[in-house]
């Protein structure tokens, strides 16, 4: 039962062996960590039209002079664009606005000027 209770965190070793760890309290403990750090599967964030992409990174592109390639790999340039989209289409998702910025740019939907 030892060997079996040593596959918890350092913290949480101790704590194991001073109760006389069993099974049940070492699966007790995985369930209450994946509850606590897992994501939830379900988002609740809008997703973005590709219009008001197009719209706000223009609008972006007119205030600082930033293309779409500095967009995404400049932290700064990325924070400020997210904040402008998430105050014009509300709350969205980082990951999928820069994968839709990218895919627009490839398939050449961006203004170059």
């Amino acid at each position: 039962m030892r060997n079996h209770a040593c596959n918890v965190k350092t913290t949480t070793i101790s704590r194991a062996r001073s109760i006389d760890a069993t099974r049940n309290w070492v699966y007790d403990t995985e369930i209450d960590f994946l509850e606590r750090y897992s994501k939830p599967l379900v988002t609740t964030m809008q997703p973005i039209d590709d219009e008001q992409l197009v719209t706000t990174y223009t609008s972006f592109r007119h205030e600082t002079g930033a293309s779409a390639d500095s967009i995404l790999v400049n932290p700064f340039l990325r924070n400020r664009f997210l904040d402008m989209v998430r105050r014009q289409t509300g709350e969205v998702e980082e990951e999928p606005v820069l994968r839709r910025l990218l895919n627009l740019r490839k398939r050449q939907r961006l203004p170059r000027r």
